[in-house]
């Protein structure tokens, strides 16, 4: 599955994640700014009109954002496994259904 908006499946979003730092080296990096258009303007909106000017509350905000993104990956990867298992017994029952209408066109071996 890819979103097709950025251009990255959820597998290479997952990899990306799991090698973000989460304790020591640097958890921010400089940014293109520009390349992130909207979402950065919103941010900037957001912050100003709602006065969020302490570190403290933007980690506040960020901290959340993580657990959201975290749950939402937890939960994706939840479904794929579920996909993969559904996949697998739809593959054994159209097996089991092929070997059953063999046996009623040829008759029992």
């Amino acid at each position: 599955m890819t979103d097709m908006k950025y251009n990255i499946s959820y597998r290479e979003a997952m990899e990306l994640y799991k090698k973000y730092p989460k304790k020591g080296g640097n958890l921010y990096e400089e940014r293109d700014i520009d390349g992130q258009g909207q979402f950065y303007t919103d941010h900037v909106m957001a912050m100003t009109s709602e006065d969020l000017r302490s570190k403290s509350m933007i980690a506040a905000e960020l901290a959340y954002r993580d657990i959201v993104i975290a749950q939402a990956f937890d939960d994706v990867e939840t479904f794929y496994k579920e996909a993969e298992r559904l996949k697998n017994k739809v593959e054994e029952l159209a097996m089991e259904l092929a070997q059953a209408q063999k046996i009623a066109l040829d008759g029992p071996q």
